[in-house]
């Protein structure tokens, strides 16, 4: 919930907590798949990608049979290794992610909506701004019919858009992408408008 917040250092300190009791007790495999995997967003969003992809890793070890778990896990860490700027890594991802069965559940529209964020990050570093745009576009659409106007994912996403545009001649367009994640980020309550 506090990754979702934007408190991320806050999330990822619940993440160690919640992973330390969890060796403690012994517990639960895909419990301690779900720490790893909200530890592993929590170092994304703090720009710790190296630790990012270390734990969506882990996490993915940890998912077994659960799709989504799974599923989060590699883009996650597909997320983590682009913004390392590791591109062989991030689409060897997203290619397996392509080829495993998707989920039309919420959790499984919204990890393809950022598999489509990581296709257009990689599009823009191919000097592909206006094709990038279009997929930006495809996967905001989509985490907003997962998650509602109000997805704190879109938002980001939509941070990311306007941050691509805000570097090229297309600058004016970024307020219309930073605008409706303010808008989003504000609405959904304090943490949200501390990001915002």
């Amino acid at each position: 919930a506090y990754a979702e917040m934007g408190a991320h250092t806050r999330s990822g300190k619940y993440a160690q907590l919640w992973l330390g009791a969890l060796d403690a007790a012994d517990g639960d495999t895909r419990e301690r798949a779900k720490a790893l995997l909200q530890l592993a967003q929590a170092r994304l969003n703090e720009g710790q990608f190296d630790d990012a992809v270390t734990q969506a890793t882990r996490a993915r070890g940890l998912a077994g049979t659960d799709r989504g778990l799974l599923m989060e896990a590699q883009i996650t860490a597909a997320r983590a290794w682009q913004k390392f700027g590791n591109e062989i890594q991030a689409k060897q991802l997203l290619n397996e992610f392509d080829a495993s069965p998707g989920l039309t559940s919420s959790q499984g529209q919204v990890a393809a909506a950022w598999a489509k964020c990581v296709r257009a990050n990689l599009l823009v570093r191919e000097d592909r701004v206006e094709a990038a745009m279009q997929v930006f576009d495809a996967a905001i659409a989509q985490a907003i019919d997962a998650q509602g106007v109000l997805s704190a994912s879109a938002a980001l996403m939509q941070l990311d858009a306007a941050n691509v545009l805000a570097s090229t001649t297309l600058a004016v367009e970024a307020l219309r992408y930073h605008d409706a994640a303010v808008t989003a980020l504000s609405e959904l309550g304090r943490e949200h408008r501390i990001r915002a």
